[in-house]
Order: C-alpha cells, then sequence, then structure tokens
C-alpha cells in the first residue's frame, strides 16, 4: 500500500508515533483501526435510528417536518462537538 500526504501531516504523524513509543506504521495501523471501528459504529447507529423511526412512524403516522429538523440540527451539534474533541485530544 502507498499513501501520499502533505509533509506537515507526515510530520505530526511521526512525532505523535515517536511520544507514543510506536513505529510509524503501527501508529497509522491504530489510527485507521480507530477511524475505520467509528465509522461502523456510526453506520449501526444511523441503522437503528432509521429502524425506531420506521417502528415509531408505523404506529404513530409520519414524523413532522419540524421536528425532524430539531433532530437534526440536534444531532449535528452533537456530532461537531464530538469531531472538536476527537482533534483536540489528538
Amino acid at each position: 500500500m502507498s499513501v501520499s500526504m502533505p509533509p506537515e501531516t507526515i510530520e505530526e504523524i511521526r512525532l505523535s508515533a515517536e511520544a507514543e513509543g510506536m513505529t510509524v506504521s503501527a501508529w497509522l495501523a491504530a489510527a485507521a483501526r480507530e477511524a475505520a471501528h467509528r465509522q461502523s459504529a456510526l453506520a449501526a447507529g444511523r441503522a437503528a435510528v432509521a429502524e425506531m423511526l420506521a417502528d415509531y412512524e408505523t404506529g404513530h403516522g409520519p414524523v413532522p417536518e419540524q421536528a425532524r429538523a430539531r433532530a437534526r440540527d440536534f444531532l449535528g451539534a452533537l456530532a461537531a462537538e464530538e469531531r472538536a474533541r476527537l482533534r483536540n485530544a489528538g
């Protein structure tokens, strides 16, 4: 596998790996595993929400667009907070 990235990113990775006592390859593998796990968890969460929404709508009818918009806004803000937390943790 060949990966290209900006030199400043390579340096950040090298320094992070060194600080954790890891090789760059091991650090990149761990970071990729974590990212893949997050994506998998997000996909599972989206599927669960879709299933719950479908179940709700079967019994109660469609969720009003205003309620959907509030939920999207709330979840968007929550996702932005999580992205910021992850950026600041690194």
